[in-house]
């Protein structure tokens, strides 16, 4: 029986250290503390990812991480990542279930309690990295789950009573699993590209086409009026960055009064990534033959921030045309020392 499909992309990390003093280039009056903006990628025909700081200096820092992780989310700390658990197979990212967080000096992973046995479509960690809210299916015996094509992963279900569907949390480090909603089994389209409130306590979630927010403590959910499609909490829970589909436009959304909203400017179509003092947005910026003509693919990307305060936006030092695939994120500069 088909199950489960989602596209198995590539990966690719970049990571942009924000330095302390202020330059024309960063256009920054001042930093986060030595935190970085930061790009996840994996190495094409291999078991290890890779990970590039692009420092002030202009002296870029390449890392090689000995793991495979996929849709890769940076912990608060600033000196960890976070993903989803694949393996290569002969070139072909195949899934194999849960979550893993990656510590740097020295570079190791360790599996998230509680996520073994999930099946994972989209995850989100709270600010204190306590709780961690995943959409997907909890798998039990008679479950299989396998490439069979290039086009991503499927899992095929023996008997649909042994796989529970929907939105899970696990509080950390226990690893004690809940289920807080329901859904039908071959629609992974319900609670996707997640972002978890501060306390954890509320999560943004993309439904269909619209944006939904989820009470975790009630199991309650609520549309977002407005055309948006996607949202990802600020990290000081003041502000929602929220984006309509296609992502031609940001809005700032006042999370104390959803009604009031600002409209900061055209936007590239991957997820923006806010600094860990929620002053900037991490951006993608995709510039029209300056970093070469491509034919039905992006071509490379240069990073940009957006301070919100003024809406200037300004170029990461040495990346640009430097950034393809990938998700973004911020990372501690001491990581690199």
């Amino acid at each position: 029986m088909a199950g489960f499909h989602w596209r198995a992309a590539e990966l690719l990390a970049s990571v942009v250290l924000v330095g302390s003093a202020a330059s024309c280039t960063w256009g920054m009056k001042s930093a986060p503390q030595s935190f970085a903006a930061a790009n996840y990628n994996v190495l094409t025909n291999t078991n290890t990812d890779e990970l590039t700081v692009f420092p002030p200096d202009g002296n870029t820092v390449t890392m090689t991480v000995p793991f495979r992780l996929r849709d890769v989310a940076f912990g608060a700390d600033g000196r960890s990542v976070y993903g989803i658990n694949v393996t290569n197979q002969n070139g072909v990212i195949q899934d194999t279930g849960g979550l893993s967080k990656v510590e740097f000096n020295p570079i190791r992973r360790v599996p998230v309690p509680g996520t073994a046995k999930l099946g994972i479509w989209s995850f989100a960690f709270s600010a204190g990295e306590d709780k961690v809210v995943i959409s997907g299916y909890h798998r039990e015996t008679g479950v299989h789950c396998g490439v069979t094509d290039a086009t991503g992963v499927h899992c095929a279900v023996g008997d649909a009573t042994q796989v529970h569907c929907g939105l899970f949390e696990i509080l950390l480090p226990s690893g004690t699993v809940r289920q807080v909603l329901s859904s039908a089994c071959y629609d992974h389209s319900s609670w996707g590209a997640l972002s978890l409130s501060p306390n954890g306590d509320v999560a943004l979630a993309t439904v269909g086409d619209k944006l939904e927010l989820v009470d975790l403590v009630n199991a309650t959910t609520k549309p977002v009026s407005g055309e948006v499609q996607q949202g990802v909490w600020s990290p000081d829970g003041k502000w929602i960055a929220a984006f309509p589909y296609p992502k031609t436009r940001i809005f700032l959304i006042d999370a104390g009064d959803f009604s009031k909203r600002t409209d900061l400017g055209g936007a590239p179509w991957r997820r923006p990534d806010w600094s860990p003092d929620s002053r900037y947005l991490l951006l993608w910026k995709y510039q029209l033959f300056r970093c070469g003509v491509f034919l039905d693919v992006d071509g490379p990307a240069t990073l940009e921030m957006l301070d919100i305060q003024s809406g200037r936006r300004s170029t990461i030092p040495n990346s640009q045309c430097r950034v393809e695939h990938g998700w973004s994120g911020w990372i501690s500069g001491e990581i690199v020392k």
